[in-house]
């Protein structure tokens, strides 16, 4: 199976999300499950921002046309561009997944 997106290794700790023009359904899969998933609608000109455990220990994915609903109503695909921002990898590599607490902080926020 093929898997898109970009290695946790070439981004750092936040991920944001530009979804413009249509409305869309983004699916959060759980790495330690991936039968367990969140899916989230976005409308459009809306904005998502990924950190902590939903940067770490899920995957994101945009679902396609046939399979985009929420709530258990059809959400057609029309045109989408999105913008998607990654700040830069931490100077030091990341621990494997099971290391990683339920919840991590970032670094860069203040206390």
């Amino acid at each position: 199976a093929l898997i898109w997106g970009v290695p946790p290794q070439f981004c750092g700790c936040t991920i944001a999300g530009l979804s413009l023009l249509s409305a869309s359904v983004l699916r959060l899969r759980s790495l330690r499950d991936p039968r367990d998933h969140l899916e989230l609608l976005l409308p459009p000109r809306s904005l998502y921002v990924l950190r902590g455990a939903a940067r770490y220990e899920f995957t994101h994915e945009i679902l396609g046309d046939e399979e985009s609903f929420f709530g258990g109503l059809r959400v057609p695909r029309g045109r989408r561009v999105a913008l998607i921002f990654r700040n830069d990898p931490p100077e030091t590599p990341l621990e494997p997944l099971g290391d990683l607490p339920a919840f991590i902080e970032d670094p860069q926020d203040p206390p």
